[in-house]
């Protein structure tokens, strides 16, 4: 859409897809409709004025919109945006609209909590178009008001009120379900359950029947009235109505629990024990975490006398909620929980003669009193006095401390300003500045987040804030320089110890990685310390001066020798047996919610207490997180019985051959895990069918057979993992059954290269493909490069044939013919075992230590890295390239020239030989690395005085590392090397003059 000078008048219109202010005047419309591309986040509109009957908004946030006074907005998205969404216009957010608008403008919902809307543009936008209402028969959109303020009493606590503005509400819109459910409501908090329930069986009547997929919340809470009211049968009829109501929805919310936990009751009170406990296990199977159902299920085990079991399920109960601790011998129902039943008179009053209560100074400061989801903002200014915010502070306490955004600057004090530093120092921001001094700032706590030097005057700042800040929150990169150095990253990293990364480079050292350990949480020493930051002298580093550090670094890292040294050093002290006892075996008896992992000692895992916990339902200790030194062949089996998706985690000295066929037979790609002597028949079979150009480098050579190679030939693989002595074999069967799936110049031209690697060489049949490819050139079936190859590969076939005369048809002397590589095939090597997850992880930490910059330890990942490599035999040219890079480019960062050397010079030695095809992603890691490494070798010398050969040969390695750009890759890949280039093109135009055209078009090129 284009600009619009005025009003911009249409029936329908979809605002996602306009700029902000595309229309100057104003948007007319029957409906508008914000619809995102998806739920991932909450879009902003555009800035417009609209005038509409209907705004329908998707995932969209609507505060840039100014709407007329009878705008109606429906909405879902963000539930935290919609419930502080405030606006004086009616907003139905979420699935409220199935209660407001007629059935057939409201698609079915899959379930409550389901983030589709419902809304039916292809019914609403022509319905609209006609002039027909799109609300349901018996709601009027004039009870809004009366249900908002109604919502406004039940928030404050003001039931009496709710029920009557809710009262107000159904007699204007009769069939309205929200307001027949907020009367229920407002009665059931009252403790009138016997009135209740007959409102509540109302509003269950008017729950749209189609909404299979949504809990009609309405008949549980009748089911709940009817059972506290000992109506058994009722009870259990209406829990019944609530369950066949959702028996066909696909999903299956954790509320739907509900419906079986209050039959469950009504049976087990009507002695229908059985009935209750399938009802139970339903109810729990839902929801876990209904903890009337467990002690519901105790008291089921109980009138059993099953009595381990109902001890068992009352003890899990009060772990929840002490209000459960009540005993099965005095108490037959959960009746304890609730109020006892009662009347209330309010249906004295007329629906007629209920008002909108009046909104001045009084109500509002009983609004804020009274509703806990109160906010200052929405009291007009008029009525934000200072007594009323004063009175807002004092009630509000040290806690509830939302009402600072919205606070006049009349009515702060010195008290308000230091308690909300105090609670938490991004109050800063709400506070007048004539309050911001030095001994307030550092009124707050060190370890809390917020803090922002932006929001204290200039004046105020010094060292000691800018310690403060650093504790608080604010980033050491907006602390002023003269401010950074060890003392203030070290209180940074003490107070929020992931905040190491945040530290320069230069400071880092032992001491702040010992604070980051010391004073850190288990998931961040697992995700955000890299390896070379855990060491055992690291650790033991952070123990000997942190004892907090014992409870920081998981279980699972306390071995015993590390346990040996935090004894010496703190056995003596007093609280030295508590510590020990928080986690010890005992720990994780005495707290089932408790992770073995993390707050138990290896140093205490036993066999059993190992297998024990493998076999919990929840909170199981998985075979990723136990330390190989603690693996032994029965907890290795018990981890792959659990969990065989993880087969790649159990130490390969305890992989069993039947481990390994089973994980083969679950999924075929495992065998890059199996020990390459279980590699049987059976399982690379298995892994050729799943995946035969992957799988075929991780068959064994003695298993490549034919059949297999041309399995994975045909699935596009690497030609050079066929074994030389079946290679001829593997492309005559190719030629034979599938030529017309290949390009005929490579099919015939690997076939001569398969006769000359047989033994012995099968000369003539090498020069016939070769004469094939020539011939087939005529035809114009094969390529200029297939076309060379040929005559090349012919011609060697004459010199091996001893004919020198046809075999100086390719230019070459008997030297390089001697050394043609054309005649020196490399064999695939054998897979080896390596450890691709610890590779994984390694390269994961050097790279987090690259971008920090912290290079110094870098250097030792890499290093371990490269051992590791070596070690295995590993010959993945990626995994190599990966490795020499890093070594390249930390060696360069550190100063280490001689190393870095060493690494361009080895890398090139490893990589240069790869064939590099054109459009796979991981050979452009190989292309790279040769780049940077020719590149650095061709310009790290000092030029000056530089013979004129030893220019030149800078010059070819810069030349190499230019000519290596994959197709796939985007040019821009060569810029970082273009101004070398031409720099040294300048200085050999200086010596040579026939170079100077060459250094014209390498300067043109960076103009």
């Amino acid at each position: 859409m284009g600009f619009v000078g005025g009003d911009l008048y249409v029936d329908a219109i979809r605002l996602d897809g306009m700029q902000s202010n595309a229309v100057r005047g104003r948007v007319v419309a029957k409906s508008a409709w914000l619809l995102a591309e998806d739920d991932c986040a909450m879009r902003r509109a555009p800035e417009l004025r609209l005038d509409t009957q209907f705004l329908f908004a998707w995932f969209y946030r609507i505060d840039q919109l100014t709407f007329n006074p009878g705008a109606v907005i429906f909405m879902l998205g963000s539930g935290a945006y919609c419930a502080k969404l405030d606006l004086p216009n009616p907003v139905f957010s979420w699935h409220d609209a199935v209660h407001v608008l007629d059935g057939r403008f409201v698609a079915g919902v899959l379930c409550d909590g389901s983030d589709d809307y419902c809304w039916h543009s292809p019914s609403i936008i022509p319905a609209l178009k006609r002039g027909r209402t799109i609300y349901r028969d018996g709601y009027d959109i004039a009870c809004y008001p009366f249900h908002q303020a109604a919502q406004a009493a039940m928030a404050a606590g003001d039931h009496r009120n709710a029920y009557l503005l809710h009262k107000k509400s159904a007699a204007i819109a009769p069939a309205y379900y929200e307001a027949w459910f907020g009367m229920g409501y407002a009665l059931l908090r009252e403790g009138a359950w016997e009135q209740a329930l007959g409102v509540y069986r109302k509003a269950a009547a008017l729950f749209p029947k189609e909404q299979t997929g949504m809990i009609n919340t309405a008949l549980n809470h009748a089911a709940l009235c009817a059972a506290h009211t000992r109506q058994l049968g009722l009870a259990i009829e209406l829990a019944s109505m609530s369950i066949e109501h959702n028996q066909e929805s696909e999903y299956k919310e954790s509320e739907a629990g509900k419906a079986y936990r209050y039959r469950a009751e009504a049976y087990l009170m009507s002695g229908r024990v059985a009935a209750a406990m399938a009802d139970l296990e339903q109810a729990l199977e839902l929801d876990r975490h209904l903890e009337s159902a467990r002690w519901l299920k105790g008291l089921a085990h109980d009138q059993r006398n099953e009595l381990e079991r109902a001890n068992a399920d009352h003890a899990a109960a009060c772990r929840y909620d002490k209000r459960y601790a009540v005993s099965y011998d005095t108490r037959g129902d959960t009746g304890f929980l609730y109020q006892a039943d009662q009347r209330v008179d309010w249906d004295q009053i007329d629906a007629a003669d209920i008002a909108l209560p009046a909104r001045d100074e009084a109500y509002w400061l009983n609004y804020m009193l009274h509703d806990e989801s109160a906010s200052l903002g929405r009291v007009p200014d008029a009525y934000r006095s200072d007594a009323l915010c004063r009175e807002v502070v004092r009630a509000s306490g040290p806690h509830k401390l939302g009402y600072a955004k919205y606070l006049p600057d009349s009515a702060f004090t010195r008290e308000i300003a230091e308690t909300l530093v105090a609670s938490s120092p991004g109050w800063l921001e709400n506070i007048p500045p004539r309050f911001i001094d030095k001994a307030l700032v550092l009124l707050a706590r060190p370890g809390t987040s917020g803090f922002a030097l932006a929001q204290v005057p200039a004046a105020v700042i010094d060292f000691d804030v800018c310690v403060r800040a650093v504790q608080c929150g604010e980033s050491i990169a907006s602390v002023p320089p003269q401010h950074v150095n060890k003392a203030l990253c070290l209180a940074c990293v003490t107070a929020h110890a992931r905040r190491l990364d945040e530290v320069p480079p230069e400071l880092i050292d032992d001491d702040l990685i010992a604070a980051a350990i010391a004073h850190g949480e288990h998931y961040g020493f697992d995700h955000w310390l890299p390896g070379m930051y855990k060491t055992r002298a690291l650790l033991e580093l952070a123990i000997g001066r942190y004892k907090c550090a014992l409870d920081a670094i998981p279980g699972y890292r306390v071995d015993g020798a590390l346990f040996a040294y935090a004894e010496q050093r703190y056995g003596q002290d007093a609280d030295w047996p508590a510590l020990v006892a928080r986690h010890d075996c005992g720990a994780i008896e005495r707290d089932p919610r408790a992770k073995c992992v993390t707050e138990c000692w290896s140093v205490f895992w036993t066999e059993p207490f190992m297998l024990a916990q493998i076999a919990r339902e929840d909170d199981y200790l998985a075979p990723y997180e136990i330390p190989d030194a603690s693996f032994t062949q029965a907890v290795a089996e018990a981890c792959f019985e659990r969990h065989p998706v993880y087969f790649y985690c159990i130490p390969k000295r305890f992989v069993t051959a039947a481990m390994s066929d089973t994980a083969s037979q679950i999924d075929p790609d495992q065998i890059e895990h199996i020990p390459v002597a279980q590699r049987s028949k059976a399982i690379c079979t298995r892994a050729i069918k799943e995946d035969a150009a992957r799988n075929l480098a991780l068959v064994p050579l003695a298993l490549r057979s034919v059949k297999v190679c041309v399995a994975a030939l045909l699935d596009d693989g690497d030609q050079r993992l066929v074994p030389g002595a079946i290679y001829f074999e593997v492309f005559d069967t190719l030629i034979g059954k599938h030529r017309k799936q290949f390009d005929l110049g490579w099919l015939y031209l690997n076939r001569a290269e398969g006769a000359l690697r047989a033994t012995p060489r099968r000369i003539e049949l090498a020069m016939e493909d070769c004469q094939f490819v020539l011939d087939a050139h005529a035809n114009e079936e094969v390529d200029e490069d297939d076309l060379a190859h040929a005559r090349h590969a012919l011609a060697l076939c004459h010199y091996l044939r001893g004919d020198m005369a046809l075999a100086a048809l390719w230019p070459q002397t008997p030297e390089q013919w001697a050394n043609d590589e054309m005649q020196h095939f490399a064999e695939p090597l054998e897979p080896v075992d390596f450890d691709s997850h610890r590779f994984d992880g390694l390269m994961e930490g050097l790279d987090m230590l690259v971008q920090r910059r912290d290079y110094r330890n870098a250097m030792g990942q890499v290093d371990e890295v490269e051992r590791m490599l070596a070690q295995a035999g590993c010959g993945d040219a990626v995994k190599w390239a990966h490795v020499l890079d890093k070594k390249r480019f930390v060696s360069l960062e550190l100063g280490l020239p001689d190393v870095n050397e060493a690494t361009c010079r080895a890398a090139i030695a490893r990589l240069e030989p790869e064939t590099l095809w054109c459009y796979l992603p991981e050979h452009d890691v190989i292309r790279h690395t040769l780049r940077s490494c020719y590149f650095r070798l061709g310009t790290m010398r000092e030029r000056n005085g530089m013979p004129l050969a030893e220019l030149e040969a800078d010059l070819a390695l810069v030349d190499k590392a230019l000519a290596l750009a994959g197709p796939a890759e985007d040019p821009s890949v060569l810029d970082p090397f273009r101004e070398g280039h031409a720099a040294l093109l300048g200085i050999l135009a200086a010596q040579q003059p026939s170079y100077k055209t060459a250094y014209r078009r390498a300067a043109a090129l960076l103009a």
